[in-house]
Order: structure tokens, then sequence, then C-alpha cells
């Protein structure tokens, strides 16, 4: 994390788009709120706009703004995210949700920085520093044809990684004790610290929805019991270890490639003897290597069956090289 305030600060001061890339619930908002707050624009609008919760009839409208009459049920004028925006910084979250029609429009607006609201004849030049987001392989999406190559290229400038919850060690006990004290406040509970025993359950969580699971943990520990001390029975039950594998997800990695089972498992129980257990670090690496070898060398295949986003396999890879 320290690598990625050092990013946001430097990327800061350019004007250069920036593409950030993280799990699901990981803070790629914030991390963009961030980017804007530390820039010569943070006096000016931040605007931040989700593609995959507005229907895409209405995103264009929503990006571009249009006029009274310009379709059925425009009553009135509305100025688009890229008008609001102007001389600060639009925030384009699941940036791979946008209908591929809509794509051919942003491109435009990006290469020319004007802007034409719907119903309008003449565009307004606009200044906008552009940030998107997503969870997805936005590569893989451009390979399947979902994504424009072009428009790719134009927003991937400046990678910016959020590494998930579960990569993050103590992060986990420093953040949940911050929501603790907050909604312990809120509720008017008693609640100060976690026990020992809590600490080890929250650390051995895997977190499959990051950061927001988290604070919806903490949140409802205290909203049903109380104490100065949370105990770790007082702590919900981790949902995704109950949920069961869906049709037509990833196949254990002790399979074949052909779909035989593999004659030894990638992994076996460790004895009970501090010479065989081997550093996490290593275990992850090996865990990777082998995803990669079973999958062809493919990233998003291997993430597919490791369950983990492809950048965090890219961003593994890296540091390894």
């Amino acid at each position: 994390m320290r690598a990625v305030y050092q990013m946001v600060e430097t990327v800061s001061q350019s004007k250069a788009p920036v593409f950030i890339r993280g799990e699901s619930g990981t803070g790629k908002e914030l991390a963009a709120d961030a980017i804007h707050r530390c820039s010569p624009r943070k006096n000016k609008p931040f605007v931040a706009l989700n593609c995959a919760a507005i229907p895409k009839e209405l995103i264009e409208s929503e990006l571009f703004g249009h006029i009274k009459g310009a379709f059925t049920g425009a009553t009135a004028d509305r100025t688009g995210a890229f008008m609001e925006a102007d001389q600060g910084s639009l925030f384009l979250d699941e940036i791979a949700e946008m209908d591929i029609g809509v794509q051919a429009k942003l491109l435009r607006a990006l290469q020319t920085g004007e802007v034409k609201r719907l119903g309008e004849t003449r565009p307004k030049t606009v200044d906008v520093r552009i940030i998107c987001a997503t969870h997805r392989d936005l590569y893989a999406e451009v390979q399947a044809g979902r994504f424009r190559e072009d428009l790719f290229y134009r927003l991937y400038v400046i990678p910016l990684d959020l590494p998930p919850l579960r990569e993050r060690g103590g992060d986990i006990l420093e953040i949940a004790q911050a929501m603790l004290a907050r909604y312990s406040s809120e509720d008017k509970k008693r609640f100060k610290r976690f026990s020992a025993e809590s600490c080890a359950d929250l650390l051995a969580r895997s977190w499959p929805g990051n950061v927001r699971e988290l604070i919806n943990v903490v949140r409802a520990t205290v909203a049903l019991n109380d104490g100065e001390t949370v105990e770790v029975g007082m702590l919900p039950l981790q949902q995704s270890a109950a949920v069961p594998r869906s049709i037509g997800s990833p196949a254990p990695l002790t399979a074949g490639l052909g779909g035989e089972p593999a004659s030894q498992p990638v992994s076996t129980p460790l004895q009970a003897s501090p010479e065989n257990i081997k550093p996490l670090a290593q275990i992850e690496r090996e865990a990777i290597e082998s995803a990669m070898r079973a999958c062809g060398g493919n990233i998003t295949r291997a993430a597919k069956a490791l369950q983990v986003n492809p950048s965090t396999i890219h961003r593994k890879m890296s540091v390894w090289a």
C-alpha cells in the first residue's frame, strides 16, 4: 500500500489518464478521489459515474447531457458528467460495463476535448482529467470484442493496482479497529478492542468482498452485540465459505490438463514439523506458477482457476521478474 500511496501522489500531478485495477471492494473510488485531492485540480469538481449502475440507453445522457425535448422524457436541460467535471476530474467506475456504442462517442470526446449534449448542434470544449476503474480484465474484454481497442489504449496510460485485502496483512486489523471505534460511537456501544482470538479470525479470512466486506462484518458485530471486547463468537460467520461451487466455475487445480484427475494433488497436508513449513510467499508463487503452466500461460484463465483478479497475477509476476 505504500507503493500505492506513492503512485497516487506522483500521478496526481499529471493530466494523463489513470486506470485503477482491483477487485470489488478494494477502494477504487477512494483512490480516484485521493488522486484528485492531491492534484492541482483539487478545488475543482470531482464527478464519479458508475457505468454499471446506469441503463445503456441513459449512459450517453449521463456522460454528455441533453437539452429539453431531445428525446421522450427529456423535460428539462441536463448538464452531463463531462461538463460538470470541467476543470476537474471525472471518475468512470466499472468502465468495462459501458455499451460499445457509447464507447465510440467517449473516444471522440477524449480525442477532441469537446462534448455535445443530445439535441444540441454546437460542441463545447471541456478540460477534464479522466480516471477509470474496473474489476474485470479489460484486455480480455478487448479480445472478446466487448471493448474498443482504440479506447483501451486511450485510457490505459497509467495503471494503478489496488491489492486485495487478504494481501494487506496487519491493515486488516487497523481498518477493523477504526470501524469498531466509528460504529461503537454511532450506536453508543462500549466496544474498544478485539480479542486475540477475534484478531486471528479476521486475519485468517479470505475477504472476497475486501474492505467493503470487512466494514460490513464490523458493522454487524457492533449492531448485534455489546461489551468492551469483541470476542470471536461475536463475529458473523464468513458467508463465502459456505457458497457451493457454481456450474461452470473452474475445476480444482488437482485436475489434469485433459480433464482427468491428476495422479498427485497440487498440495498435500503438511506433517506437524517446523522444517516442513514453507514460507507463505513461496506457496503463493508455486500456486500461481502451477496455474500458469496448467493454463498454457494464459493469465486470465489462471486467475479464474485461482479465483483471483488477473491484475493480482500481473503484479506478482512483475515483482518476481
